[in-house]
């Protein structure tokens, strides 16, 4: 998926918007509903918009192992977290970003 770009005309002012990734849904390994405190269990994203090189953020600790499968799908592994719930940043390459909520530990 090309990342998009249109352009809106406010006020006579030309702008134009990144239309950037989305998230759908997050697939936990097996049967499991959360990650592992101790990090290290691969996680995959679904959704649209992503590009290769992009970055995945879970409570402000970053992913060190990320691989883009397509424009649809990613993994990652999880770092280490205390238990809880997070919000997931998946950032590509120009900035454009989305929010994934409801990340949990345990």
């Amino acid at each position: 998926m090309t990342t998009k770009i249109s352009r809106n005309n406010i006020n006579d002012t030309a702008y134009y918007d990144i239309v950037g990734p989305e998230f759908t849904s997050l697939v936990y390994p097996g049967v499991q509903t959360s990650a592992n405190t101790a990090g290290g269990d691969t996680i995959t994203v679904n959704g649209q918009g992503f590009k290769s090189g992009l970055s995945v953020v879970a409570n402000s600790k970053i992913a060190s192992v990320v691989t883009f499968i397509n424009s649809s799908q990613i993994t990652f592994t999880a770092p280490a977290n205390p238990a809880g719930t997070y919000i997931l940043f998946i950032t590509n390459p120009n900035g454009s970003f989305a929010v994934a909520p409801g990340f949990s530990y345990s």
